[in-house]
């Protein structure tokens, strides 16, 4: 497949961007507003075992509405919409360094290019659940462990801010 000069400068800025994100991450975990308290958590699990490195290493995701009011909530369908929904910050141990994202160009034949998006009204102590492939989106296969965190910017339509999760780690073995 012959990517055209546009497609590899939107890939490009793409994988520059989420590179940038996942940087800033590191550098400031985000937190909500000051003074403003979150209206949804983040909760994240992952396998309790060491997995093969390169084998499959899914992470669960349970946000919960805490506001004590209904609470809109974008939802992407398919596969890939926990990806765009969730930012994911994966950082190796002991070194502390960043783990990149696979190459969006690597990705693209895992994944539709196309999606759709919906908004969902989240109730109070309502949970929504979600599964990340993380080993989809990271190169994962060097043998060690991962530290990994999800981030979420609260929904425009009722504050501002970011809310984290809390983080796990993964350890993979040859």
């Amino acid at each position: 497949m012959q990517l055209t000069r546009t497609d590899r400068i939107l890939a490009t800025a793409l994988v520059s961007l989420a590179t940038v994100s996942v940087s800033l991450a590191v550098i400031a975990p985000a937190a909500a507003v000051q003074g403003q308290s979150q209206p949804f958590s983040l909760s994240i699990a992952g396998p309790e075992k060491a997995i093969a490195a390169g084998g499959t290493c899914d992470v669960s995701v349970t946000l919960t509405n805490v506001s004590g009011k209904p609470i809109p909530v974008r939802v992407t369908n398919g596969e890939e919409g926990a990806y765009k929904d969730f930012g994911v910050n994966v950082v190796s141990e002991p070194s502390g360094t960043v783990i990149k994202p696979i190459p969006l160009d690597a990705r693209r034949e895992m994944y539709s290019q196309y999606s759709s998006f919906r908004f969902k009204t989240l109730q109070p102590e309502e949970s929504m659940f979600h599964t990340i492939h993380v080993c989809k989106l990271f190169d994962l296969s060097a043998p060690g462990t991962y530290k990994i965190q999800l981030r979420r910017d609260v929904p425009k339509e009722i504050g501002t801010g970011v809310v984290t999760s809390n983080t796990i780690k993964i350890t993979t073995v040859p």
